[in-house]
């Protein structure tokens, strides 16, 4: 598989058995770019589909970091486990945010920054990058 981050999302033996332990798996062997593949489940697949993909996408860059930065390590199912769960904690605390007349939340978008609910039917992507001058490259 070529593309961005293929290795992290979809090759290393962790990212397998993430998927595999939330009932997700394809064949990446047909998959020639991560990035096309990614973009053509988004626009095609059911709903339910789509958010599992995102929380799997999310939990293995999150625990990935987790190792990298901070040295813990947990199992695969443990990664996807509290994933899930944290996305029904979100959906929860989602239910229960009361939303301001526009010019409030504008207000609030200038003061506060803040993550905010997408329009309804659209999807948001959260970006994280880093610059390494020394090494002339970066990753997003």
């Amino acid at each position: 598989m070529l593309g961005f981050k293929s290795n992290l999302f979809f090759d290393c033996q962790f990212a397998v058995e993430c998927w595999r332990h939330v009932g997700l798996w394809y064949d990446w062997s047909e998959v020639e770019n991560a990035h096309d593949w990614l973009l053509e489940k988004i626009s095609s697949a059911p709903a339910e589909e789509v958010t599992k993909i995102c929380i799997i996408l999310w939990g293995v860059w999150f625990w990935r970091n987790k190792k990298v930065w901070e040295g813990k390590v947990v199992t695969p199912a443990y990664a996807m486990d509290s994933s899930f769960k944290m996305y029904s904690e979100w959906l929860e605390a989602k239910k229960k945010h009361v939303f301001s007349p526009p010019q409030r939340r504008l207000e609030v978008q200038m003061t506060e920054s803040k993550w905010q609910i997408p329009e309804p039917g659209a999807y948001k992507v959260n970006v994280d990058a880093s610059v390494f001058p020394n090494a002339q490259t970066f990753s997003v």
